[in-house]
Parts: C-alpha cells; sequence; structure tokens
C-alpha cells in the first residue's frame, strides 16, 4: 500500500524494494507486470457472485465477498443462506466475510390499497409479449408462439438449461402448486410474487427486519419496478422506520464500497508472504 512514495524533495517516486513483477509467459500473451500506479484504497475490488446452485455456492464461499439473490420465500431464502454460509469454513472463511443481498422489489404507499392499486398499475403496462418474452429466458428458452396466454403451465414442457437454475427450480414448483395459466405465471415472475413488500412503510419494514434478524439476508439490493417515485417513497418512509429501530445507518462511516459493506480491506498477499519470511529470518 506504500509503494508510491512520491517525495518530491528526494526524487523518490517509489520504493523498488515493494514492487513485484509477475513475469507471466502464456500461450497467448506475455507481460512483466508492474504498473505505475497505487494499490486501491480498497485494497481490491469487492468481488460480487451471483448463483444458487451447488457449484455456484461452492465458488461464492470461496472467492465472493457479495453474493446476490433474488428468492422471493422467505424460507426458501432462509435455507439459501444457511447452505451457503455453512460452507464458508471449507476455504478458511467465516460468515462476516460474505454478505447475501436480496433482490427486492417493493411498492410502498401510506395504504394497503393504494400499493396495490400501483402494482396493479404497473402489471398493465406489460405487454403479453413481452412478459412471455421474459418468462422464457428463465424457462429454458420456450417458443410460445404456439400456445395461447391461457394454456395451463403444466401443459407446457420446460426444458431446464443452465440458466437462473434457482428461478427455474421456484417457478416449476408454483406451476406444481397454484397451476396457473401462462398470463398468471409470467405476471407472478414480473410481480416478483412477494405480495409481502406491497403495502405501506410499517408493513415493509417489518418484512425487511424479519429476513435480516432471521437470517434470510445480510441486506437487500433494491430493484425499484418505478423510478423514481418508487425509490423516493422507500428512502422517504421505510429508510426512517429501520433507522429507528437501529438497522439501518444514519451516516456512512468511510467512503468507499467496502467500507460502507463493512468488509475489511485484503491484505496484499505478496506484502503478506514478504513480512512472513521476514518475521522467519529475524
Amino acid at each position: 500500500d506504500d509503494a508510491f512514495v512520491q517525495d518530491k524533495e528526494t526524487g523518490v517516486f517509489f520504493d523498488p524494494a515493494k514492487m513485484h513483477r509477475l513475469n507471466y509467459k502464456g500461450t497467448y500473451y506475455s507481460v512483466q507486470g508492474p504498473l505505475n500506479i497505487g494499490r486501491s484504497r480498497q485494497g481490491q475490488p469487492v468481488i460480487v457472485q451471483a448463483g444458487a446452485s451447488e457449484p455456484g455456492q461452492r465458488l461464492a464461499a470461496r472467492t465472493a465477498e457479495v453474493v446476490f439473490s433474488h428468492v422471493k420465500d422467505f424460507e426458501r431464502a432462509k435455507a439459501f443462506y444457511k447452505s451457503l454460509k455453512s460452507k464458508l469454513p471449507d476455504y478458511g472463511r467465516t460468515p462476516d466475510q460474505l454478505h447475501i443481498l436480496q433482490g427486492i422489489s417493493p411498492i410502498v404507499a401510506d395504504t394497503q390499497e393504494e400499493a396495490e392499486a400501483i402494482h396493479r398499475k404497473l402489471h398493465d403496462l406489460l405487454l403479453p409479449e413481452q412478459g412471455l418474452r421474459f418468462l422464457s429466458g428463465y424457462l429454458g428458452k420456450v417458443d410460445f408462439s404456439r400456445y395461447s396466454l391461457d394454456t395451463p403451465a403444466a401443459e407446457v414442457e420446460f426444458p431446464q438449461d443452465n440458466g437462473i437454475q434457482s428461478h427455474f427450480e421456484w417457478m416449476t414448483e408454483l406451476i406444481r402448486k397454484q397451476n396457473p395459466t401462462l398470463r398468471e405465471l409470467y405476471a407472478l415472475l414480473e410481480g416478483g410474487a412477494n405480495r409481502e413488500l406491497i403495502g405501506t412503510p410499517a408493513q415493509i419494514a417489518d418484512v425487511l427486519e424479519k429476513w435480516f434478524v432471521e437470517e434470510a439476508a445480510d441486506g437487500f439490493m433494491f430493484i425499484a419496478p418505478v423510478l423514481p417515485q418508487g425509490l423516493e417513497a422507500f428512502v422517504d418512509k421505510v429508510i426512517p422506520i429501520l433507522q429507528e429501530r437501529g438497522l439501518y445507518r444514519l451516516d456512512y462511516e468511510g467512503d468507499t464500497l467496502r467500507e460502507h459493506l463493512g468488509l475489511e480491506k485484503p491484505y496484499n498477499r505478496l506484502a503478506v508472504r514478504d513480512r512472513a519470511l521476514s518475521e522467519v529470518e529475524s
């Protein structure tokens, strides 16, 4: 971190002893390696990953610092949280070294009726062609042109591909339980299916608190259904309630993403190695 001295009086720009040459030689390119720029104040960018499958969880447990998730059911989210966190010790990591952020699309209004009206208005804006195209992307690239909107989804064969497997599993389970038509199915997908997040500020704050306290999420990423009104309503009406409950910061304590997330700055692995070698030699 302190390799660049930048001392104008002595004319010393950097400390050569703290420079590392990669000297990489591969099939397609070779590079000596040193850059003339200092190390990031964060040490390295925050490593963000998404993937709920078993291989995806293993990758996250080994490398990620933040995992984006979009599980709409509380119990499923809680199970995913427990499963992923339990894998961290396998890679010498602790639960606080990886944050799971659940995607939410809250619709906030002063009354439940107003929130429901906003939701219906948003739904009415979605063209069936767009809804089916969106649905196809989650369910194996199905060609819906040969089906009517009122075809029961259970009559459609959905070939699972290597896409968003968690959504595929959730939607196929939903088809088994609710037997929706294609029209109803894409409406459920588009609407987020978490009806608890359509309501008053206090109601939405209650849901977020439950997910956080009962370890279904370490935090949330805001996937706004409508901007800027949806974001403004959330910030002006929900955030103050969370602050009053001690669940949301009153101010920022740092000025980098890593600090905002409460993640430690990783040490330079070469500096750690050199320090260890010097201690052994001494």
